[in-house]
């Protein structure tokens, strides 16, 4: 997977039926999302400023998440990017 914030937003919307949990989590660090201190067996809370995001671990563990699951991650992603270009033009 790519690298580049931008990129990696890309290949979740053009592949969002092969999105692992590796590939979420990535994309998550690139747009500055921390990962919260408390963690349950099989949820993982994800925060950026206002924005969170709760990861669900799919089971089996290693499969591709959900459609579902791959919209709100990118609905989220999207509000974080748009954190991120309001304060640069404020700043």
């Amino acid at each position: 997977m790519a690298k580049d914030p931008k990129d990696l937003l890309e290949a979740l919307r053009v592949s969002p039926a092969n999105v692992k949990l590796t590939n979420a989590r990535k994309a998550l660090e690139a747009f500055g999302f921390q990962l919260g201190r408390r963690r349950k067996k099989n949820v993982e809370l994800w925060k950026y400023e206002s924005v969170t995001y709760t990861l669900h671990v799919p089971h089996p563990p290693g499969g591709p998440m959900t459609r579902g699951a791959v919209r709100e991650l990118i609905r989220q992603i999207e509000s974080a990017k748009f954190l991120q270009e309001r304060r640069s033009r404020e700043g």
